[in-house]
């Protein structure tokens, strides 16, 4: 073989090693090959930029060169020490650079975090990938973090009240199609000891008008030198009840929810025989007609009095909406976390979207649960809220007490804590 020949058998056989520049989470670019992570080290001679192994706390010496550092591009790697002191991990450049662009949509787009993680979900394919991969809640908060950095740049925290100055922006409102309106109705001003603020547009104060107001206050979003952040609601197009009795007979469907469903029928019958509010029977009507059925007696007179009972069966069936056996059964008593997802899932679409885009959301979907049942088989949990565990316990508890002869208690103990 002439030498020309043997040259091209050469690099025809030659394959090149490539690594990868990715971001690290200081924001600076980090050379990843073959499971290792290097760091520049130095300027570049030339063109050509020296890496050194990013595991710096365990004094590993592992060191390459290429010749560019442009994240998100590759370089052929030449290694100048490839003996490291610690294991490779393969799946790590993977989920590094979904962190990468979680980071960078996050920066230049107004989407949701679960749109985000959406258009994300094709990254990670393989199940070791998925399961060292960060969890939910972790990329939610990555995700709030970036976007909290590229809110407005605001005044510096006031020390005190007096030191307060509104930039004129957050005066008014945002711009609608009717034009920007004030919305600082009110500053009792600097010299005020106890200044407050009142914000507002005149068309919301034109709908306290003769409307059921409700207010409220709140300390968890007080800002500093405030106590609290008070807010007046006007009832638009409803109704409200501040009679508390008529309140607690307006429950009684949602309690009779929790009783046997052998017992409905009687405890309603027996409970609406008292009511005398025109409004409460009308409701309870509508609700016997369409929840719990009703008799019908009729008389005949052939040869003797005969009197016929017969039962209408309501719109829906007792046992579609009672829920006794499910909580006796520890079993969820509503699809409350159906609608939840399906308002997050609808939040990946427009009104009405082609049929091809909804698809391929569905499709990117469906890839979200593959990883999440993952997640759950390698060990990660999604907690509920607090508050809901505590008011199923506590419901639990009056449920397993249920005694018919006492269901005026039962009925006291679950309305207090039911909601509508």
């Amino acid at each position: 073989m002439n030498p020309l020949d043997e040259l091209s058998t050469n690099f025809q056989q030659l394959t090149l090693s490539l690594g990868f520049v990715t971001l690290s989470q200081k924001m600076a670019p980090q050379l990843a090959h073959e499971g290792y992570f290097y760091r520049v080290n130095g300027k570049p001679n030339n063109g050509v930029f020296k890496w050194r192994c990013a595991r710096t706390d365990l004094k590993c010496k592992g060191s390459c060169s290429t010749k560019g550092n442009t994240i998100g591009s590759n370089y052929e790697v030449t290694l100048i020490n490839a003996n490291h002191n610690h294991a490779s991990n393969p799946t790590l450049l993977t989920n590094k650079e979904r962190r990468r662009k979680i980071k960078e949509k996050a920066t230049y787009s107004e989407s949701k975090t679960r749109k985000i993680l959406s258009q994300l979900c094709e990254e990670l394919n393989s199940k070791e990938e998925i399961a060292n991969s960060p969890s939910y809640e972790a990329d939610r908060q990555v995700i709030n973090r970036i976007k909290r950095k590229n809110k407005p740049e605001y005044p510096p925290q006031p020390e005190k009240l007096s030191d307060i100055s509104l930039p004129e922006w957050l005066i008014f409102s945002l711009k609608t199609p009717a034009g920007s309106e004030v919305f600082l109705l009110h500053d009792s001003g600097k010299d005020d000891e106890e200044r407050f603020f009142v914000f507002g547009t005149n068309e919301h104060i034109k709908l306290l008008e003769n409307a059921h107001i409700f207010c409220d206050g709140t300390f968890d979003i007080a800002p500093k030198l405030f106590l609290q952040v008070y807010s007046i609601h006007a009832l638009v197009h409803g109704r409200y009840s501040d009679d508390e009795k008529i309140r607690k007979l307006l429950k009684l469907p949602q309690v009779l929810a929790f009783v046997p469903s052998d017992d409905v029928m009687e405890l309603f019958c027996e409970l609406k025989k008292d009511i005398s509010d025109t409004q409460v029977i009308d409701f309870y009507t509508y609700f016997e007609k369409t929840y719990v059925g009703y008799t019908i007696e009729t008389t005949t007179w052939r040869r003797y009095k005969k009197t016929i009972v017969e039962h209408v069966k309501p719109m829906f069936e007792i046992n579609l909406w009672n829920v006794y056996k499910r909580v006796k059964e520890c079993i969820p008593r509503s699809n409350n976390f159906v609608e939840a997802w399906h308002n997050a899932f609808s939040s990946l679409l427009d009104h009405h979207p082609l049929i091809y885009e909804l698809i391929d959301v569905l499709r990117k979907e469906q890839k979200t649960s593959e990883m999440n049942l993952v997640k759950l088989k390698t060990g990660i949990h999604y907690k509920r809220k607090p508050k809901y565990i505590t008011l199923d316990e506590r419901i639990q508890v009056i449920v397993d007490n249920y005694n018919k002869s006492k269901f005026q208690e039962f009925f006291d103990s679950l309305s207090s804590i039911l909601y509508y």
